[in-house]
């Protein structure tokens, strides 16, 4: 049953990845992105297997041997399962085990797809794992995903039962020539929480296409917090779709240097009442990095009490940097509090002035303005160890 229901994914992924075209021009949805980037000709060198050289930050180099915090840990490496030591209170299960046992999830996992990349992810869906938290259990989970082949597809599929919990610190790896394209699809029962905590590094001659989506039910809440260090191109999707009374906090920072652009892309859809929703984008731009942001807003008729925000704001750290945002608010009903801001500046010469006449030189008083930026983005999250181990890479 399950390699039928595998293989049927997989079949209906082709025909779709088929007929898509490659983003252009015309797609508001690519809006600021560095199409050549995605185009077939850059992608051509990953898909006929030639890896490109290997380039890798030093700071990040071991994360892929750390075993990271407390609780239990998963290691997907090219989107199979290497080894786990599951943690009380959560279930993990392979690809094809779980088309075995959660067949609806599975189908409804690769139905959340809708561009050409979607439907990359979901051509191979026997890539990648299911946690399940039953009702009323709680777990914590390190879950590390390490892209190293010249297409390296995952799926992370997280089912959360009614009142569960979840603590999941997930580290996203992509090193040398690899194209990872991975999918994580999130979906909380009524009354569950999820705390999410990312670090995602690419090296300079990795391509990345992450998409995550969240299926918040009534009262279920998430906190989600994000470090991207990517050196070459990539491109994150976060997509919140909240039921009644439902809460989601995301925060998002990005450190670039290099000439790539980080591509972000967030949507926040409210269809019921008396939910709230925050996503807020942090960029520390450097050298010739672009940020390319759209965010989403959408309010339904029905869906009254509503509280939404989206804002991003960009550190300038040299005048080739370049931050390009568009906030975008589709609102169908009245009595609701929904709002947007984008800022793009410089650090403040007062707050430099102040550290150097205290003993710090340009370059130390420069990283702690950036650091102190980065660390509002994981006020949520509540193993401060993990966050200053991350910022300690970050800002090394």
């Amino acid at each position: 049953m399950s390699e039928g229901l595998l293989k049927r994914i997989s079949d209906a992924a082709k025909a779709k990845f088929q007929d898509i075209p490659f983003p252009s021009r015309k797609d508001e949805y690519w809006r600021f992105a560095d199409l050549e980037a995605w185009s077939v000709d850059s992608l051509l060198p990953y898909f006929a297997g030639r890896p490109t050289e290997e380039g890798c930050n030093g700071a990040f180099e071991d994360l892929e041997f750390d075993e990271g915090g407390g609780g239990g840990f998963a290691t997907l490496f090219d989107g199979q399962l290497v080894d786990a030591d599951v943690p009380r209170g959560a279930e993990i299960y392979s690809a094809g085990a779980a088309a075995e046992k959660f067949p609806e999830a599975v189908e409804k996992f690769h139905s959340m797809r809708g561009g050409k990349f979607d439907a990359l992810n979901s051509t191979r869906p026997d890539a990648g794992i299911l946690i399940r938290v039953g009702d009323g259990e709680s777990a914590e989970l390190n879950l590390k995903i390490i892209s190293k082949l010249p297409v390296s597809i995952a799926g992370v599929c997280v089912l959360l039962g009614r009142g569960s919990r979840l603590a999941l610190r997930k580290t996203n790896l992509a090193f040398g020539g690899s194209f990872s394209a991975l999918k994580c699809g999130y979906f909380l029962a009524e009354g569950s929480k999820l705390e999410l905590a990312s670090l995602k590094y690419s090296s300079k001659y990795a391509l990345c296409y992450e998409r995550e989506d969240f299926d918040l039910g009534a009262g279920a809440d998430v906190a989600d917090a994000v470090a991207l260090a990517a050196e070459g191109h990539s491109r994150q999707e976060r997509n919140f779709a909240l039921a009644q009374n439902a809460r989601a906090d995301s925060r998002i920072f990005a450190l670039a240097e290099s000439d790539a652009v980080r591509d972000i892309r967030t949507s926040q859809i409210h269809a019921e009442g008396g939910a709230q929703s925050n996503v807020e984008v942090r960029a520390a731009l450097g050298g010739l990095a672009g940020l390319a942001f759209t965010g989403l807003i959408r309010v339904g008729e029905r869906a009254v009490k509503t509280r939404s925000y989206q804002s991003c704001r960009s550190l300038m750290l040299s005048d080739t940097a370049k931050s390009q945002a568009s906030p975008i608010l589709e609102i169908s009903c009245n009595d609701v509090a929904c709002s947007h801001g984008c800022t793009v500046s410089k650090p403040s010469d007062e707050q430099m002035f102040y550290m150097m006449q205290r003993g710090l030189g340009l370059g130390d008083a420069e990283s702690l303005i950036v650091r102190g930026f980065a660390e509002t983005s994981f006020e949520r999250i509540s193993d401060m160890e993990l966050v200053e181990k991350w910022l300690g890479r970050l800002f090394a």
